[in-house]
């Protein structure tokens, strides 16, 4: 693990350097790993002082969970607080065009549930490591309905609060949006970029344009801002209302 970590601090060191743009072109020059015992504790010296570092940024407390949030599906009380995360955050910025509801994808979700107890960095980390980007996108109804009709064919994805929809025949039914029934206007949804330009089977929206959500940024900084923002004002209980719905 260790010897990860100076690998991880080394590849950082060269992508940060700005004064050698063709760093990129430049042959790589390749180190012998092997089990050296000496070799180790020069690495562990040398990197003592991040490690202590990076530890103690992942053990800050953020918040303390009143009980388990699991992945799962349809219904996903883990992916819905994520989705929450970004939902709030959006409503929470002044805007001519408010939005309307978020989506979160099932795989992004990276550990299969959060524990009841304590909520520290690292744990959100793990939950969410890569750094996609919040964006927002304006749809038509023909487009929402095949957002939601995606979802409904992986067995149901996340939404935030106030929007819902059932499941029947791999086809979303029942859609409510703002705890509205689906209408023929333009939607703001707020999503990943990943999502936005066509991951995990959402190639349908690589032509639509997105743009940043306003004041928003890593979505692993936002749900660390969530956690955070309901920790000062108490522990955090989830949200065990239904959102996907399978129809039989």
């Amino acid at each position: 693990m260790l010897k990860h970590i100076f690998f991880a601090i080394c590849i950082v060191s060269i992508f940060s350097c700005k004064s050698s743009p063709q760093a990129s072109q430049a042959d790589p020059i390749y180190y012998k790993v092997d089990t050296d015992d000496a070799a180790d504790a020069s690495i562990d010296s040398m990197i003592k002082p991040y490690t202590k570092q990076l530890e103690a940024e992942m053990n800050v407390v953020l918040a303390t969970l009143e009980e388990q949030l699991v992945k799962s599906k349809p219904h996903n009380p883990l992916g819905n607080f994520m989705a929450d995360a970004m939902y709030y955050r959006a409503m929470s910025i002044r805007r001519v065009k408010p939005v309307d509801f978020a989506v979160m994808n099932h795989g992004g979700i990276r550990v299969p549930s959060l524990e009841k107890g304590d909520i520290t960095v690292g744990h959100i980390y793990e939950l969410m490591p890569f750094d996609n980007q919040v964006v927002e996108l304006v749809l038509n109804r023909e487009q929402i309905q095949a957002v939601f009709d995606h979802m409904a064919s992986k067995g149901g994805w996340p939404v935030s609060s106030g929007t819902s929809y059932s499941i029947k025949d791999g086809k979303a039914t029942d859609i409510i949006i703002r705890k509205k029934p689906l209408e023929d206007r333009e939607y703001v949804m707020v999503i990943s970029d990943y999502l936005a330009n066509g991951g995990d089977g959402m190639e349908f929206l690589e032509d639509i344009k997105n743009s940043p959500s306003p004041g928003m940024q890593l979505l692993r900084d936002v749900i660390i801002d969530h956690v955070k923002n309901i920790g000062m004002s108490g522990s955090i209980k989830a949200d065990q209302t239904p959102r996907v719905i399978e129809s039989k």
